[in-house]
């Protein structure tokens, strides 16, 4: 009978051990899935603020070409007056 026992007490402790290890399992796959939809949104705010930067850079580029040619033409309006 002893061995019997034995057998039920080792066959419930492996059922134990089954079932954490298939517990820590999907506590595992759950934490997998929210740190790839945390790397998605990270990927796509990304590319949105590398849009957001290049739209910027742009408008920089666009502002700085207009101060240049309207000091060009001040500086040609203002060095007419100076020889008139």
């Amino acid at each position: 009978m002893t061995s019997e026992t034995d057998l039920h007490r080792a066959f419930g402790r492996m059922e134990g051990k089954i079932d954490a290890l298939l517990l820590q399992g999907a506590k595992i796959d759950k934490t997998l899935e929210e740190h790839a939809s945390r790397l998605q949104k990270l990927e796509a705010d990304k590319l949105e603020t590398q849009g957001a930067l290049k739209v910027a850079r742009f408008l920089w580029i666009a502002v700085s070409a207009l101060i240049g040619a309207v000091a060009s033409k001040l500086s040609a309006f203002i060095s007419l007056g100076v020889h008139h």
